[in-house]
């Protein structure tokens, strides 16, 4: 498990990186828009919008005066940093479609699926309750409820529950835009899996699955 410091290096790393960029060319890879008068960029992150200053690299939230967790802070500075601009393939694979994901898979799993399974594999429509209070929106024909988020402008996720029954345990699959890669690391996407997942589990614990 990482430590506490060693994301304050990552972070360090990844800004040094980022100020060598030049923030137009970044904001055309990343979709992320950027301010030239304030020198930020901003940009949602699993439907909630940040802000990173240039050139001295900070990300903070623009609804709040909380600081976002440094795990946040790290992923956004990777994707802006890694984003190569390459459009949708509109082709869903799955984690072990990625690269060294099969090596990984199991790790993925533990990490994002199965606490996926464990709340919404009994009641399937709890996911179309709480995925649109993080920007997701349901997508039809797909297992037995399905919802679809932008975790980043150009990284959407898709969450699929086939529910159980008498007969069968209940299963389901997260899945990527082939292009997903071109933005993350393969563990950049299963830390921002895993983000999405317990966000909400921490919507449906409460009455109602609602804020």
């Amino acid at each position: 498990m990482p430590r506490q410091d060693d994301y304050k290096n990552a972070f360090k790393l990844a800004a040094s990186e980022m100020q060598e960029k030049d923030p137009l060319e970044v904001s055309r890879l990343s979709l992320a828009e950027y301010d030239e008068k304030k020198n930020l960029f901003l940009l949602d992150f699993i439907g909630r919008p940040h802000a990173v200053t240039f050139p001295e690299v900070t990300v903070r939230y623009t609804d709040s005066d909380q600081e976002p967790p440094i795990t946040e802070q790290v992923l956004i500075l990777h994707y802006l940093n890694q984003a190569q601009g390459t459009p949708f393939r509109n082709e869903l694979i799955t984690y072990r479609e990625v690269p060294a994901g099969e090596f990984y898979y199991s790790a993925f799993f533990k990490r994002a699926e199965a606490p996926m399974l464990s709340v919404f594999g009994q009641d399937p429509d709890l996911l179309l309750k709480t995925g649109p209070q993080i920007g997701a929106e349901p997508v039809p024909n797909q297992g037995d409820a399905a919802v679809k988020i932008r975790a980043l402008p150009r990284v959407p996720v898709t969450l699929v529950i086939w529910g159980g029954d008498e007969e069968f345990e209940p299963s389901g699959k997260i899945l990527f835009d082939r292009s997903v890669s071109d933005y993350l690391s393969t563990e950049d996407i299963a830390w921002v899996s895993g983000m999405i997942v317990y966000r909400l589990m921490r919507l449906a614990s409460q009455p109602g699955g609602e804020k």
